[in-house]
Protein backbone atom coordinates (compact mmCIF):
# COMPACT_ATOMS: atom_id res chain seq x y z
CA UNK A 1 0.00 0.00 0.00
CA UNK A 2 1.29 3.45 -0.89
CA UNK A 3 1.44 5.92 1.99
CA UNK A 4 2.11 9.66 2.03
CA UNK A 5 5.46 10.87 3.26
CA UNK A 6 5.69 11.61 6.95
CA UNK A 7 6.36 15.16 8.05
CA UNK A 8 9.35 15.44 10.35
CA UNK A 9 7.79 18.10 12.52
CA UNK A 10 6.92 16.76 15.95
CA UNK A 11 3.32 17.95 15.89
CA UNK A 12 2.81 16.17 12.57
CA UNK A 13 4.48 12.99 13.78
CA UNK A 14 2.90 12.62 17.20
CA UNK A 15 1.70 15.34 19.55
CA UNK A 16 1.66 12.87 22.41
CA UNK A 17 5.47 12.83 22.62
CA UNK A 18 5.69 16.00 24.67
CA UNK A 19 8.78 17.45 26.24
CA UNK A 20 9.13 17.19 30.02
CA UNK A 21 9.48 19.99 32.57
CA UNK A 22 11.18 19.71 35.94
CA UNK A 23 9.87 20.69 39.32
CA UNK A 24 10.64 24.35 38.65
CA UNK A 25 12.46 25.44 41.81
CA UNK A 26 13.59 22.13 43.32
CA UNK A 27 17.24 22.44 44.32
CA UNK A 28 17.55 25.89 42.81
CA UNK A 29 16.47 28.21 45.62
CA UNK A 30 20.02 29.42 46.28
CA UNK A 31 20.81 30.91 42.88
CA UNK A 32 17.39 32.48 42.75
CA UNK A 33 18.58 35.02 45.33
CA UNK A 34 21.24 36.46 42.97
CA UNK A 35 20.30 39.88 41.62
CA UNK A 36 20.64 39.80 37.81
CA UNK A 37 20.50 36.04 37.64
CA UNK A 38 17.44 35.96 39.84
CA UNK A 39 15.67 38.63 37.80
CA UNK A 40 16.42 37.01 34.44
CA UNK A 41 15.51 33.49 35.54
CA UNK A 42 12.38 34.68 37.32
CA UNK A 43 11.20 36.65 34.29
CA UNK A 44 12.06 33.72 32.02
CA UNK A 45 10.00 31.29 34.12
CA UNK A 46 7.06 33.67 34.24
CA UNK A 47 7.10 34.05 30.45
CA UNK A 48 7.55 30.26 30.05
CA UNK A 49 4.57 29.44 32.27
CA UNK A 50 2.49 32.07 30.47
CA UNK A 51 3.31 30.49 27.10
CA UNK A 52 5.38 33.46 25.90
CA UNK A 53 8.24 31.28 24.74
CA UNK A 54 10.11 33.85 22.64
CA UNK A 55 10.33 36.13 25.71
CA UNK A 56 11.37 33.15 27.82
CA UNK A 57 14.25 32.39 25.43
CA UNK A 58 15.60 35.94 25.84
CA UNK A 59 15.39 35.90 29.65
CA UNK A 60 16.95 32.44 30.01
CA UNK A 61 19.84 33.53 27.80
CA UNK A 62 20.28 36.63 30.02
CA UNK A 63 20.35 34.35 33.06
CA UNK A 64 23.11 32.21 31.53
CA UNK A 65 25.14 35.33 30.69
CA UNK A 66 24.67 36.66 34.21
CA UNK A 67 25.89 33.40 35.70
CA UNK A 68 29.14 33.82 33.76
CA UNK A 69 29.91 37.54 33.98
CA UNK A 70 28.75 38.35 37.50
CA UNK A 71 31.31 37.81 40.25
CA UNK A 72 28.82 38.04 43.11
CA UNK A 73 28.78 34.93 45.28
CA UNK A 74 25.06 34.59 44.71
CA UNK A 75 25.63 34.31 40.95
CA UNK A 76 27.85 31.23 41.33
CA UNK A 77 25.64 28.28 40.35
CA UNK A 78 26.15 24.55 40.35
CA UNK A 79 26.21 22.35 37.25
CA UNK A 80 22.72 21.02 37.95
CA UNK A 81 21.39 24.57 38.15
CA UNK A 82 23.05 25.58 34.88
CA UNK A 83 21.69 22.42 33.29
CA UNK A 84 18.17 23.37 34.43
CA UNK A 85 18.42 26.75 32.70
CA UNK A 86 19.56 25.08 29.47
CA UNK A 87 16.74 22.55 29.81
CA UNK A 88 14.06 25.24 30.07
CA UNK A 89 15.71 27.19 27.28
CA UNK A 90 15.54 24.08 25.10
CA UNK A 91 11.90 23.56 26.05
CA UNK A 92 11.07 27.14 25.09
CA UNK A 93 12.63 26.54 21.67
CA UNK A 94 10.79 23.23 21.33
CA UNK A 95 7.41 24.81 22.02
CA UNK A 96 8.13 27.13 19.10
CA UNK A 97 9.01 24.14 16.88
CA UNK A 98 12.61 25.37 16.68
CA UNK A 99 13.93 21.85 17.06
CA UNK A 100 17.49 22.42 15.89
CA UNK A 101 18.00 25.08 18.57
CA UNK A 102 16.24 22.91 21.15
CA UNK A 103 18.53 20.01 20.27
CA UNK A 104 21.62 22.15 20.89
CA UNK A 105 20.34 23.17 24.32
CA UNK A 106 19.52 19.58 25.32
CA UNK A 107 22.99 18.51 24.18
CA UNK A 108 24.42 21.15 26.53
CA UNK A 109 22.26 19.81 29.36
CA UNK A 110 23.46 16.20 29.08
CA UNK A 111 27.07 17.34 28.80
CA UNK A 112 26.74 19.47 31.92
CA UNK A 113 24.70 16.97 33.96
CA UNK A 114 24.57 13.51 32.42
CA UNK A 115 22.31 12.10 35.16
CA UNK A 116 19.31 14.30 34.39
CA UNK A 117 16.93 11.70 32.90
CA UNK A 118 14.41 14.28 31.69
CA UNK A 119 17.13 15.94 29.61
CA UNK A 120 17.95 12.67 27.81
CA UNK A 121 14.25 12.15 27.18
CA UNK A 122 13.80 15.66 25.74
CA UNK A 123 16.92 15.12 23.64
CA UNK A 124 15.23 12.02 22.20
CA UNK A 125 12.08 13.99 21.43
CA UNK A 126 14.17 16.57 19.56
CA UNK A 127 15.99 13.87 17.59
CA UNK A 128 12.68 12.27 16.65
CA UNK A 129 11.18 15.59 15.60
CA UNK A 130 14.15 16.07 13.26
CA UNK A 131 13.67 12.61 11.77
CA UNK A 132 16.72 11.06 13.45
CA UNK A 133 14.89 8.03 14.81
CA UNK A 134 17.89 5.87 15.67
CA UNK A 135 19.49 8.71 17.66
CA UNK A 136 16.17 9.21 19.43
CA UNK A 137 16.10 5.52 20.43
CA UNK A 138 19.58 5.83 21.94
CA UNK A 139 18.59 8.94 23.92
CA UNK A 140 15.42 7.34 25.31
CA UNK A 141 17.41 4.29 26.41
CA UNK A 142 19.88 6.49 28.30
CA UNK A 143 16.96 8.26 30.00
CA UNK A 144 15.73 4.85 31.21
CA UNK A 145 19.18 4.02 32.59
CA UNK A 146 18.85 6.96 34.97
CA UNK A 147 15.12 6.56 35.57
CA UNK A 148 13.75 3.08 34.71
CA UNK A 149 10.26 4.18 35.76
CA UNK A 150 10.01 7.06 33.30
CA UNK A 151 6.74 6.23 31.53
CA UNK A 152 7.33 8.77 28.76
CA UNK A 153 10.58 7.11 27.68
CA UNK A 154 9.01 3.64 27.46
CA UNK A 155 6.15 4.98 25.38
CA UNK A 156 8.48 7.07 23.19
CA UNK A 157 10.67 4.02 22.56
CA UNK A 158 7.58 2.13 21.43
CA UNK A 159 6.68 4.90 18.97
CA UNK A 160 10.22 4.96 17.56
CA UNK A 161 10.42 1.18 17.16
CA UNK A 162 6.96 1.31 15.56
CA UNK A 163 8.19 3.92 13.11
CA UNK A 164 11.25 1.80 12.27
CA UNK A 165 9.08 -1.26 11.63
CA UNK A 166 10.56 -3.15 14.60
CA UNK A 167 7.21 -4.34 15.87
CA UNK A 168 8.29 -6.80 18.57
CA UNK A 169 10.35 -4.28 20.62
CA UNK A 170 7.63 -1.68 19.98
CA UNK A 171 5.02 -3.97 21.52
CA UNK A 172 7.29 -4.68 24.51
CA UNK A 173 7.86 -0.97 25.09
CA UNK A 174 4.12 -0.28 24.98
CA UNK A 175 3.60 -3.10 27.49
CA UNK A 176 6.18 -1.63 29.89
CA UNK A 177 4.54 1.78 29.55
CA UNK A 178 1.14 0.23 30.37
CA UNK A 179 2.57 -1.36 33.49
CA UNK A 180 3.86 2.00 34.70
CA UNK A 181 0.67 3.89 33.86
CA UNK A 182 -2.31 1.47 33.61
CA UNK A 183 -4.81 4.26 33.04
CA UNK A 184 -3.03 5.72 29.98
CA UNK A 185 -4.79 5.07 26.67
CA UNK A 186 -1.87 5.74 24.31
CA UNK A 187 0.15 2.51 24.69
CA UNK A 188 -3.03 0.40 24.61
CA UNK A 189 -4.20 2.15 21.47
CA UNK A 190 -0.89 1.60 19.68
CA UNK A 191 -0.82 -2.05 20.67
CA UNK A 192 -4.17 -2.25 18.90
CA UNK A 193 -2.65 -0.59 15.84
CA UNK A 194 0.12 -3.23 15.81
CA UNK A 195 -2.43 -6.05 16.04
CA UNK A 196 -4.42 -4.46 13.24
CA UNK A 197 -1.38 -4.18 10.97
CA UNK A 198 -0.88 -7.95 11.32
CA UNK A 199 -4.51 -8.77 10.54
CA UNK A 200 -5.37 -9.61 14.16
CA UNK A 201 -8.66 -7.75 14.14
CA UNK A 202 -10.11 -9.28 17.30
CA UNK A 203 -7.07 -8.38 19.40
CA UNK A 204 -7.01 -4.92 17.83
CA UNK A 205 -10.68 -4.33 18.65
CA UNK A 206 -10.05 -5.46 22.22
CA UNK A 207 -7.20 -2.96 22.63
CA UNK A 208 -9.20 -0.09 21.13
CA UNK A 209 -12.13 -0.85 23.42
CA UNK A 210 -9.83 -1.01 26.46
CA UNK A 211 -8.21 2.29 25.52
CA UNK A 212 -11.63 3.96 25.50
CA UNK A 213 -12.52 2.29 28.78
CA UNK A 214 -9.44 3.38 30.73
CA UNK A 215 -9.45 6.90 29.29
CA UNK A 216 -12.89 7.83 27.88
CA UNK A 217 -11.75 11.35 27.03
CA UNK A 218 -8.65 10.10 25.19
CA UNK A 219 -7.53 12.61 22.58
CA UNK A 220 -5.04 11.71 19.87
CA UNK A 221 -3.18 14.49 18.08
CA UNK A 222 -5.56 17.06 19.56
CA UNK A 223 -8.61 15.52 17.86
CA UNK A 224 -11.40 14.28 20.16
CA UNK A 225 -12.80 10.84 19.55
CA UNK A 226 -15.83 10.62 17.27
CA UNK A 227 -18.33 7.91 16.23
CA UNK A 228 -17.08 4.68 14.67
CA UNK A 229 -16.90 4.12 10.92
CA UNK A 230 -17.30 1.10 8.63
CA UNK A 231 -17.70 -1.35 11.46
CA UNK A 232 -14.21 -0.66 12.81
CA UNK A 233 -14.13 -0.73 16.59
CA UNK A 234 -11.80 2.15 17.33
CA UNK A 235 -11.83 5.93 17.82
CA UNK A 236 -11.88 7.47 14.36
CA UNK A 237 -9.89 10.64 15.02
CA UNK A 238 -6.49 9.17 14.24
CA UNK A 239 -3.37 10.08 12.40
CA UNK A 240 -3.48 9.75 8.61
CA UNK A 241 -1.70 6.38 8.54
CA UNK A 242 -4.51 4.80 10.56
CA UNK A 243 -7.08 5.75 7.94
CA UNK A 244 -4.88 4.51 5.09
CA UNK A 245 -4.54 1.15 6.83
CA UNK A 246 -8.28 0.93 7.44
CA UNK A 247 -9.12 1.75 3.84
CA UNK A 248 -6.59 -0.77 2.53
CA UNK A 249 -7.97 -3.50 4.80
CA UNK A 250 -11.53 -2.73 3.72
CA UNK A 251 -10.59 -2.86 0.05
CA UNK A 252 -8.86 -6.19 0.60
CA UNK A 253 -12.04 -7.49 2.27
CA UNK A 254 -14.10 -6.45 -0.76
CA UNK A 255 -15.80 -3.56 1.03
CA UNK A 256 -15.31 -0.52 -1.25
CA UNK A 257 -18.13 1.39 0.46
CA UNK A 258 -16.30 1.11 3.77
CA UNK A 259 -13.04 2.20 2.12
CA UNK A 260 -14.82 5.24 0.66
CA UNK A 261 -16.07 6.20 4.12
CA UNK A 262 -12.59 5.75 5.56
CA UNK A 263 -11.05 8.06 2.95
CA UNK A 264 -13.83 10.60 3.44
CA UNK A 265 -13.23 10.55 7.21
CA UNK A 266 -9.51 11.00 6.57
CA UNK A 267 -10.15 14.00 4.32
CA UNK A 268 -12.46 15.47 6.92
CA UNK A 269 -9.76 15.19 9.60
CA UNK A 270 -6.79 15.91 7.28
CA UNK A 271 -8.02 17.93 4.26
CA UNK A 272 -4.51 18.18 2.84
CA UNK A 273 -4.15 14.43 2.20
CA UNK A 274 -4.18 14.66 -1.59
CA UNK A 275 -3.20 11.03 -2.07
CA UNK A 276 -6.27 9.94 -0.09
CA UNK A 277 -8.48 11.87 -2.49
CA UNK A 278 -6.69 10.19 -5.39
CA UNK A 279 -7.37 6.75 -3.91
CA UNK A 280 -10.98 7.76 -3.35
CA UNK A 281 -11.31 8.75 -6.99
CA UNK A 282 -9.80 5.40 -8.02
CA UNK A 283 -12.52 3.54 -6.11
CA UNK A 284 -15.23 5.56 -7.84
CA UNK A 285 -13.60 4.79 -11.19
CA UNK A 286 -13.47 1.05 -10.45
CA UNK A 287 -17.18 1.22 -9.62
CA UNK A 288 -17.79 3.05 -12.91
CA UNK A 289 -19.09 6.12 -11.11
CA UNK A 290 -17.33 8.25 -13.68
CA UNK A 291 -18.64 11.69 -12.80
CA UNK A 292 -17.78 11.27 -9.12
CA UNK A 293 -14.33 10.03 -10.10
CA UNK A 294 -13.84 13.01 -12.41
CA UNK A 295 -14.83 15.40 -9.65
CA UNK A 296 -12.31 13.92 -7.20
CA UNK A 297 -9.48 13.74 -9.76
CA UNK A 298 -10.00 17.41 -10.56
CA UNK A 299 -9.77 18.30 -6.86
CA UNK A 300 -6.49 16.36 -6.67
CA UNK A 301 -5.08 18.36 -9.57
CA UNK A 302 -6.25 21.64 -8.05
CA UNK A 303 -4.14 20.78 -5.00
CA UNK A 304 -1.19 19.36 -6.97
CA UNK A 305 -0.96 20.15 -10.68
CA UNK A 306 2.07 17.84 -11.00
CA UNK A 307 0.15 14.73 -9.88
CA UNK A 308 0.59 13.02 -13.25
CA UNK A 309 -1.15 9.77 -12.26
CA UNK A 310 -4.29 11.68 -11.30
CA UNK A 311 -4.25 13.58 -14.60
CA UNK A 312 -3.86 10.34 -16.53
CA UNK A 313 -6.71 8.67 -14.67
CA UNK A 314 -8.83 11.79 -15.24
CA UNK A 315 -8.27 11.36 -18.97
CA UNK A 316 -9.41 7.73 -18.81
CA UNK A 317 -12.48 8.69 -16.76
CA UNK A 318 -13.43 11.36 -19.31
CA UNK A 319 -13.24 8.74 -22.07
CA UNK A 320 -15.33 6.26 -20.08
CA UNK A 321 -17.94 9.00 -19.61
CA UNK A 322 -17.85 9.61 -23.39
CA UNK A 323 -16.43 13.10 -22.89
CA UNK A 324 -13.90 12.48 -25.65
CA UNK A 325 -12.63 16.00 -26.30
CA UNK A 326 -11.93 16.52 -22.61
CA UNK A 327 -10.23 13.14 -22.49
CA UNK A 328 -8.05 14.11 -25.45
CA UNK A 329 -7.07 17.49 -23.98
CA UNK A 330 -6.24 15.90 -20.62
CA UNK A 331 -4.07 13.17 -22.15
CA UNK A 332 -2.26 15.74 -24.29
CA UNK A 333 -1.36 17.57 -21.07
CA UNK A 334 -0.07 14.26 -19.67
CA UNK A 335 2.07 13.75 -22.77
CA UNK A 336 3.55 17.22 -22.35
CA UNK A 337 4.31 16.56 -18.69
CA UNK A 338 5.79 13.12 -19.36
CA UNK A 339 6.84 12.91 -23.02
CA UNK A 340 8.62 9.62 -22.38
CA UNK A 341 5.59 7.73 -21.04
CA UNK A 342 4.40 5.26 -23.65
CA UNK A 343 1.23 4.41 -21.73
CA UNK A 344 -0.01 7.96 -22.17
CA UNK A 345 0.50 7.76 -25.94
CA UNK A 346 -1.28 4.41 -26.05
CA UNK A 347 -4.34 5.88 -24.35
CA UNK A 348 -4.10 9.00 -26.51
CA UNK A 349 -4.18 6.81 -29.61
CA UNK A 350 -7.32 5.04 -28.39
CA UNK A 351 -9.12 8.35 -27.76
CA UNK A 352 -8.07 9.68 -31.17
CA UNK A 353 -9.47 6.50 -32.72
CA UNK A 354 -12.77 7.19 -30.94
CA UNK A 355 -12.68 10.71 -32.37
CA UNK A 356 -12.13 9.26 -35.89
CA UNK A 357 -8.76 11.03 -36.10
CA UNK A 358 -7.13 7.93 -37.59
CA UNK A 359 -3.98 9.61 -38.90
CA UNK A 360 -3.18 11.16 -35.53
CA UNK A 361 -4.11 7.92 -33.77
CA UNK A 362 -1.60 6.03 -35.92
CA UNK A 363 1.15 8.48 -34.97
CA UNK A 364 0.27 8.12 -31.27
CA UNK A 365 0.41 4.32 -31.45
CA UNK A 366 3.74 4.44 -33.32
CA UNK A 367 5.17 6.66 -30.59
CA UNK A 368 3.82 4.29 -27.94
CA UNK A 369 5.47 1.32 -29.71
CA UNK A 370 8.80 3.17 -29.71
CA UNK A 371 8.54 3.83 -25.98
CA UNK A 372 7.09 0.42 -25.03
CA UNK A 373 8.65 -2.04 -27.49
CA UNK A 374 7.95 -5.07 -25.27
CA UNK A 375 4.28 -4.29 -24.57
CA UNK A 376 2.09 -6.57 -26.78
CA UNK A 377 -1.04 -4.44 -26.43
CA UNK A 378 0.74 -1.48 -28.01
CA UNK A 379 1.63 -3.52 -31.10
CA UNK A 380 -1.91 -4.91 -31.29
CA UNK A 381 -3.40 -1.41 -31.21
CA UNK A 382 -0.85 -0.21 -33.74
CA UNK A 383 -1.86 -3.07 -36.05
CA UNK A 384 -5.50 -2.07 -35.89
CA UNK A 385 -4.60 1.52 -36.72
CA UNK A 386 -2.49 0.34 -39.66
CA UNK A 387 -5.40 -1.70 -41.03
CA UNK A 388 -7.69 1.33 -40.76
CA UNK A 389 -5.09 3.30 -42.72
CA UNK A 390 -4.85 0.57 -45.36
CA UNK A 391 -1.41 -0.81 -44.41
CA UNK A 392 -2.36 -4.45 -44.04
CA UNK A 393 1.11 -5.92 -44.60
CA UNK A 394 2.57 -3.70 -41.88
CA UNK A 395 -0.34 -4.59 -39.61
CA UNK A 396 0.39 -8.29 -40.15
CA UNK A 397 4.00 -7.85 -39.07
CA UNK A 398 2.93 -5.79 -36.08
CA UNK A 399 0.46 -8.44 -34.89
CA UNK A 400 3.10 -11.12 -35.36
CA UNK A 401 5.30 -9.09 -33.02
CA UNK A 402 2.48 -8.84 -30.48
CA UNK A 403 2.07 -12.63 -30.52
CA UNK A 404 5.80 -13.18 -30.04
CA UNK A 405 5.53 -11.04 -26.92
CA UNK A 406 2.38 -12.83 -25.69
CA UNK A 407 1.77 -16.16 -27.40
CA UNK A 408 -1.40 -16.74 -25.35
CA UNK A 409 -3.20 -13.66 -26.62
CA UNK A 410 -6.19 -15.34 -28.27
CA UNK A 411 -7.91 -12.19 -29.59
CA UNK A 412 -4.77 -11.05 -31.36
CA UNK A 413 -4.21 -14.51 -32.88
CA UNK A 414 -7.84 -14.61 -34.07
CA UNK A 415 -7.53 -11.23 -35.79
CA UNK A 416 -4.22 -12.22 -37.39
CA UNK A 417 -5.85 -15.37 -38.74
CA UNK A 418 -8.63 -13.31 -40.33
CA UNK A 419 -6.04 -11.05 -41.91
CA UNK A 420 -4.24 -14.10 -43.31
CA UNK A 421 -7.54 -15.25 -44.85
CA UNK A 422 -8.19 -11.83 -46.31
CA UNK A 423 -4.72 -11.67 -47.84
CA UNK A 424 -5.02 -15.18 -49.31
CA UNK A 425 -2.38 -16.71 -47.05
CA UNK A 426 -4.52 -19.77 -46.33
CA UNK A 427 -1.89 -22.13 -44.98
CA UNK A 428 -0.80 -19.57 -42.41
CA UNK A 429 -4.45 -18.92 -41.58
CA UNK A 430 -4.98 -22.65 -41.05
CA UNK A 431 -1.99 -22.94 -38.71
CA UNK A 432 -3.16 -19.89 -36.77
CA UNK A 433 -6.71 -21.17 -36.26
CA UNK A 434 -5.49 -24.68 -35.47
CA UNK A 435 -3.64 -23.27 -32.46
CA UNK A 436 -6.78 -21.44 -31.34
CA UNK A 437 -9.02 -24.44 -31.95
CA UNK A 438 -6.88 -26.60 -29.69
CA UNK A 439 -7.29 -23.99 -26.96
CA UNK A 440 -10.98 -23.26 -27.70
CA UNK A 441 -12.55 -26.42 -29.18
CA UNK A 442 -16.08 -25.20 -28.40
CA UNK A 443 -15.78 -21.72 -29.87
CA UNK A 444 -18.11 -21.31 -32.86
CA UNK A 445 -16.21 -18.58 -34.69
CA UNK A 446 -12.84 -20.32 -34.34
CA UNK A 447 -14.29 -23.55 -35.75
CA UNK A 448 -15.90 -21.61 -38.61
CA UNK A 449 -12.69 -19.77 -39.53
CA UNK A 450 -10.63 -22.95 -39.42
CA UNK A 451 -13.21 -24.62 -41.66
CA UNK A 452 -12.84 -21.79 -44.20
CA UNK A 453 -9.06 -22.10 -44.17
CA UNK A 454 -9.27 -25.90 -44.65
CA UNK A 455 -11.71 -25.42 -47.53
CA UNK A 456 -9.28 -23.10 -49.31
CA UNK A 457 -6.35 -25.52 -48.99
CA UNK A 458 -8.41 -28.53 -50.04
CA UNK A 459 -8.91 -30.35 -46.74
CA UNK A 460 -12.58 -30.84 -47.52
CA UNK A 461 -13.47 -33.73 -45.20
CA UNK A 462 -12.16 -31.74 -42.21
CA UNK A 463 -14.02 -28.72 -43.53
CA UNK A 464 -17.31 -30.64 -43.44
CA UNK A 465 -16.65 -31.87 -39.89
CA UNK A 466 -15.96 -28.37 -38.61
CA UNK A 467 -18.79 -26.58 -40.42
CA UNK A 468 -21.30 -29.28 -39.49
CA UNK A 469 -20.27 -28.76 -35.90
CA UNK A 470 -20.86 -25.03 -36.30
CA UNK A 471 -24.39 -25.33 -37.73
CA UNK A 472 -25.36 -27.87 -35.06
CA UNK A 473 -24.39 -25.35 -32.43
CA UNK A 474 -25.69 -22.27 -34.24
CA UNK A 475 -28.39 -23.14 -36.76
CA UNK A 476 -28.78 -19.55 -38.01
CA UNK A 477 -25.11 -19.22 -39.05
CA UNK A 478 -26.10 -18.88 -42.70
CA UNK A 479 -22.53 -18.44 -44.03
CA UNK A 480 -21.55 -21.72 -42.42
CA UNK A 481 -24.47 -23.35 -44.30
CA UNK A 482 -23.25 -21.75 -47.53
CA UNK A 483 -19.67 -23.02 -47.22
CA UNK A 484 -20.82 -26.39 -45.94
CA UNK A 485 -23.20 -26.76 -48.88
CA UNK A 486 -20.59 -25.73 -51.43
CA UNK A 487 -18.10 -28.18 -49.94
CA UNK A 488 -20.62 -31.06 -50.22
CA UNK A 489 -21.22 -30.09 -53.83
CA UNK A 490 -17.49 -30.13 -54.56
CA UNK A 491 -17.34 -33.65 -53.14
CA UNK A 492 -20.29 -34.74 -55.33
CA UNK A 493 -22.86 -35.00 -52.53
CA UNK A 494 -25.57 -33.00 -54.29
CA UNK A 495 -28.36 -33.87 -51.85
CA UNK A 496 -26.58 -32.59 -48.73
CA UNK A 497 -25.21 -29.65 -50.65
CA UNK A 498 -28.67 -28.49 -51.69
CA UNK A 499 -30.02 -28.96 -48.15
CA UNK A 500 -27.48 -26.53 -46.74
CA UNK A 501 -27.85 -24.12 -49.64
CA UNK A 502 -31.58 -23.91 -48.88
CA UNK A 503 -30.74 -23.33 -45.19
CA UNK A 504 -28.34 -20.60 -46.26
CA UNK A 505 -31.04 -18.82 -48.28
CA UNK A 506 -33.64 -19.16 -45.54
CA UNK A 507 -31.45 -17.74 -42.77
CA UNK A 508 -29.87 -15.11 -45.01
CA UNK A 509 -33.31 -13.78 -45.93
CA UNK A 510 -34.39 -13.91 -42.32
CA UNK A 511 -31.33 -11.96 -41.18
CA UNK A 512 -31.49 -9.36 -43.93
CA UNK A 513 -35.30 -8.96 -43.87
CA UNK A 514 -36.48 -9.90 -40.39
CA UNK A 515 -40.25 -10.44 -39.93
CA UNK A 516 -42.38 -8.13 -37.77
CA UNK A 517 -42.00 -8.71 -34.02
CA UNK A 518 -45.34 -10.58 -33.74
CA UNK A 519 -44.18 -13.32 -36.12
CA UNK A 520 -42.17 -16.17 -34.76
CA UNK A 521 -38.73 -16.99 -36.14
CA UNK A 522 -38.44 -20.23 -38.13
CA UNK A 523 -37.66 -23.26 -36.04
CA UNK A 524 -35.21 -25.89 -37.18
CA UNK A 525 -35.47 -29.37 -35.71
CA UNK A 526 -32.16 -30.75 -34.59
CA UNK A 527 -31.63 -34.49 -34.97
CA UNK A 528 -30.79 -36.36 -31.84
CA UNK A 529 -27.16 -37.29 -31.61
CA UNK A 530 -24.17 -37.68 -29.35
CA UNK A 531 -22.94 -34.74 -27.32
CA UNK A 532 -19.70 -33.00 -28.09
CA UNK A 533 -16.65 -34.18 -26.11
CA UNK A 534 -17.05 -33.21 -22.48
CA UNK A 535 -20.76 -32.41 -22.78
CA UNK A 536 -23.69 -34.64 -21.66
CA UNK A 537 -26.26 -35.61 -24.33
CA UNK A 538 -29.38 -33.47 -24.41
CA UNK A 539 -32.88 -34.47 -25.55
CA UNK A 540 -33.69 -33.09 -28.99
CA UNK A 541 -30.13 -32.31 -30.09
CA UNK A 542 -26.49 -31.96 -29.22
CA UNK A 543 -25.04 -29.64 -26.66
CA UNK A 544 -24.42 -26.22 -28.20
CA UNK A 545 -20.96 -24.81 -28.64
CA UNK A 546 -19.99 -21.79 -26.64
CA UNK A 547 -19.07 -18.53 -28.31
CA UNK A 548 -15.91 -16.84 -27.16
CA UNK A 549 -17.18 -13.37 -27.97
CA UNK A 550 -14.36 -12.48 -30.37
CA UNK A 551 -14.54 -8.93 -31.60
CA UNK A 552 -11.64 -7.31 -33.35
CA UNK A 553 -12.79 -3.91 -32.22
CA UNK A 554 -13.47 -4.75 -28.59
CA UNK A 555 -11.76 -2.25 -26.28
CA UNK A 556 -9.03 -3.64 -24.05
CA UNK A 557 -8.19 -2.15 -20.68
CA UNK A 558 -5.15 0.09 -20.64
CA UNK A 559 -3.22 -0.53 -17.45
CA UNK A 560 -0.42 2.03 -16.82
CA UNK A 561 2.18 -0.18 -15.22
CA UNK A 562 4.53 2.54 -14.04
CA UNK A 563 1.69 4.68 -12.73
CA UNK A 564 -0.46 2.07 -10.97
CA UNK A 565 -1.68 3.36 -7.60
CA UNK A 566 -4.00 1.96 -4.68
Amino acid sequence: MDQPPTDTGSRKMDDKLLILDLDTFSGSERFMTGSSLRAAFSLGMRAYLDGRYADAVGEFNHALIASIVESDAYAQIWDRERAIIHLYLGNAYAYQDSWAEALNEYMDVVQIDAQLAEAHYNLGVAFRALGKINEAVAAFKVALEYNPDLYESHFALGRCYHKLGEYAPAYISYTLARQLRPNAAEPIYYQGVLHQAHGETKQAAKCFAEARQVEPEYIYNNHPTRPEIAGVVAPVAHDADWYYRQAENLKTQGNPAGAIRAYQELLSAHPGETRARYYLANIFARQREWERAIYEYKLVLQADAQFIAARYKLGLAYRAANRLKESYNTLVQCARQQPGDGVVYLSLGIVLTDLKQLGLALKAFERAAQLLPTEPQVHYRLGRALIAAGYEDRAMLTWQTALKLDENWQACRFDLGILYLKRGRFYEAARTFEILYKQLPEDVETAYMLGLAYKEIGRLDETIQLLAKVVRAKADHFMAHFHLGSTYLRLGNKAQGLVHMREYEKWRDFKTNPPPPHQAAPVRERPKGPALPGQPPRPGGTAPLKTNGHNRFEELAVVPGQMSQN
